[in-house]
């Protein structure tokens, strides 16, 4: 081989060791060639954490690793900064699909992901009931049958033994029931008044609270079961005393030793359990009117106004009461009490208390007659014949899954957070989905 063909190898060489290295070690260390633009850029990751195990998850048509018994996680690298489609499938689940933007040196994470099943089993706990509430604990269901002498018989299951108790109350219908926080009595708004039902005693006992078909707002104090405070007479009381706590009460919330309530001049109060100490909070009168209906929610320092349909929010700084949604028919606060979903006959949304953003979740051209959560990254929301299962992460589509559907009128559904399970009555039957979430 001569001097000159050598010569020329070895600058061939150098050529290729000179272009090649760089791109080597930019590539050892996340770069790489975007060749749509033609230029040199870092990459990113996608990292996906779903459930149940052995989901197969696929990130741009490319197939990617599984979910297992032992990590639930997939972490893709060298992702280039841009849209990516993410798909996880197993067998016999609702696909779950979501595009997601990767961002130079960043991991883009889609975590709290769960798979639900196409086909979900359900069990008939009662075929003649006409309302029903399960309570805070999880452990029981209050099942009403209105009778046609206008008594309605009451049975008390318990879910776990299916052992139940039974009374019969003299009102053709119940309206609501609110339960005391420890489960051990529930309160029965009738057209007769409210009546006390307390559900560990044996035989049960059924009490009509006197008066109470006049009062408002009757709740159970949130610490003691046996306080309950009701709004009369635009006045406060208490069953344990015949003079009011506060006068002049539209509305009222009461957590710890602290009442807030608002009064009949538009103001927002403070006052001590007792009534004796009042502080003024809100610094501009409320519109309020006599006929209208209020209910006050505190979330952490946040306090909100529920007006009718109308929903205002107290600002920190002005101390005055701002237009926070226009039309909201429920209001239901997240199990971790971090963020606020809010529904009305068409949409769902949900306020995200950690980043002070609203996010916009579902749409429906058939109306939603209730939303609520399972846990706090998915929602139910019911329709007059459908259930269906929403994810909570907005980014690019939501995920829904249809649980239940049927062409008879779905009245309530509750989802049980002791044993995961869906609770639907439908047209006088009383199902309990398989459990939904781990």
């Amino acid at each position: 081989m001569s001097i000159k063909t050598r010569l020329i190898i070895l600058a061939l060489c150098i050529v290729l060791f000179l272009t090649v290295t760089p791109y080597l070690l930019l590539y050892s260390i996340g770069y790489r060639i975007d060749f749509a633009s033609g230029n040199i850029t870092s990459t990113g990751g996608i990292y996906v954490k779903a459930i149940p195990e052995d989901a197969q998850v696929t990130i741009d048509s490319k197939i990617g690793n599984k979910t297992s018994l032992f990590s639930a996680a997939v972490f893709v690298q060298n992702l280039l900064p841009k849209t990516h489609a993410v798909l996880i499938q197993r067998a016999g689940y609702h696909d779950y699909q979501k595009n997601l933007i990767v961002e130079p040196k960043q991991v883009t994470k889609l975590e709290n992901v769960i798979l639900f099943k196409k086909d979900i089993q359900f069990t008939q706990i009662e075929n003649s009931a006409d309302y029903t509430s399960l309570s805070p604990d999880g452990q029981k269901m209050l099942v009403a049958q209105y009778q046609k002498n206008k008594t309605t018989y009451i049975q008390l299951l318990d879910l776990n033994t299916e052992e139940q108790k039974t009374i019969s109350i003299q009102s053709s219908l119940i309206y609501k029931v609110q339960w005391s926080n420890d489960s051990t009595k529930a309160l029965l708004k009738t057209p007769v008044g409210y009546i006390l039902l307390e559900t560990t005693t044996t035989p049960l006992q059924a009490t009509l609270i006197p008066g109470s078909i006049t009062a408002q707002d009757v709740s159970f104090d949130r610490q003691n079961a046996s306080h309950i405070l009701f709004i009369k007479s635009g006045n406060l009381y208490t069953l344990s005393q015949i003079t009011p706590i506060i006068e002049n009460v539209l509305s009222y919330y009461k957590t710890g030793r602290q009442i807030t309530w608002l009064a009949g001049d538009g103001f927002l109060y403070y006052s001590s359990d007792e009534g004796q100490t009042r502080e003024k909070i809100s610094t501009a009168v409320f519109p309020s009117k006599q006929k209208s209906t209020y209910e006050i929610l505190s979330v952490g320092t946040d306090i909100l106004l529920k007006a009718d349909d109308f929903l205002y929010q107290l600002d920190p700084i002005t101390k005055e009461f701002k237009m926070f949604e226009s039309s909201v028919s429920q209001i239901r606060l997240s199990p971790h009490k971090d963020r606020l979903l809010y529904c009305n006959t068409s949409r769902t949304a949900y306020y995200d208390y950690t980043i002070g953003k609203k996010i916009p979740l579902n749409k429906s051209q058939v109306e939603i007659i209730d939303c609520n959560w399972i846990n706090n990254d998915y929602i139910f929301f019911t329709t007059k014949d459908q259930v269906i299962l929403s994810e909570i992460d907005a980014r690019g589509n939501i995920n829904t899954a249809n649980v239940f559907k049927s062409p008879l009128q779905t009245l309530q559904t509750s989802f049980n957070f002791a044993d995961k399970k869906l609770y639907i009555l439908n047209q006088k039957n009383i199902i309990a989905s398989e459990q939904l979430i781990p």
